[in-house]
């Protein structure tokens, strides 16, 4: 028999064998490509798919495919969203909105959460009956006797509050894009903050100063330890707000 890719001729048992080896046989159907003519189901107009050995020889129309005009509507594109009507504001890469039941402040990563948390007007964790369903949260309020989370945050001392609000800002930073993040689990490395927090408490400085990707960066985790809450440099942001304070 001939070889239909390489054109060799070969020995074999079956009649029906068209290829001397499974790699012809691959690239003959790999280079093959066959042409079809498909017709939109919602405006009729027709148009011309070119497949790779997919549907076969004698398939004429591609099914239930939509053309792209039609699978496109209903769709929402993020660079058509208009986000000026609104109610966000950006400050320094991050994204603030207020919650509509008590007006506390609420940050977000992008601009795409923060208007889909206006459009779906978005409580804060207490003021949502998520935050009473939260298991965790319900647990917490029940060992302290209280109702919501505002009576909780007062009843916590100060300086765990405190930890706590630095640490939910430096979750809500771009932390990924620092260098060696992809080494902060099993790599040797550790979040470190440049001004420590333990200071940023002694000193009264802002939690959202001390929680700023400009305080963050990756240390090998030996050195952290070492380091603990020992000032070694003082970023541009945090200096300014001392000599202003």
């Amino acid at each position: 028999m001939e070889c239909l890719n390489c054109n060799l001729e070969f020995i074999s048992n079956k009649s029906d064998k068209k290829f001397c080896t499974v790699k012809c046989r691959k690239d003959f159907h790999k280079n093959k490509i066959y042409e079809y003519i498909n017709t939109c189901p919602d405006c009729n107009i027709q148009s011309t798919h070119t497949r790779k050995n997919v549907y076969g020889n004698l398939k004429d129309n591609l099914g239930n495919t939509k053309c792209k005009s039609c699978r496109q509507k209903g769709r929402i594109y993020k660079d058509r969203i208009n986000y000026e009507s609104y109610d966000f504001w950006t400050d320094d890469f991050r994204y603030f909105r207020n919650c509509p039941s008590c007006l506390d402040l609420l940050e977000y990563k992008t601009k795409y959460y923060a208007y889909q948390a206006c459009v779906n007007n978005s409580k804060c964790m207490s003021c949502s009956s998520y935050g009473l369903e939260n298991g965790k949260i319900v647990e917490t309020l029940r060992k302290y006797n209280v109702d919501t989370i505002y009576e909780y945050e007062k009843i916590l001392p100060k300086k765990t509050l405190y930890y706590k609000k630095v640490w939910n800002i430096t979750n809500n930073q771009p932390i990924k894009s620092l260098e060696n993040y992809d080494m902060r689990k099993g790599g040797g490395y550790a979040l470190d903050h440049i001004y420590p927090i333990a200071a940023g408490f002694r000193n009264n400085i802002p939690p959202e100063l001390i929680g700023n990707i400009n305080n963050i960066q990756m240390l090998p985790r030996r050195i952290n330890e070492i380091k603990s809450d020992k000032i070694i440099i003082i970023p541009k942001h945090i200096q300014y707000f001392l000599d202003n304070k």
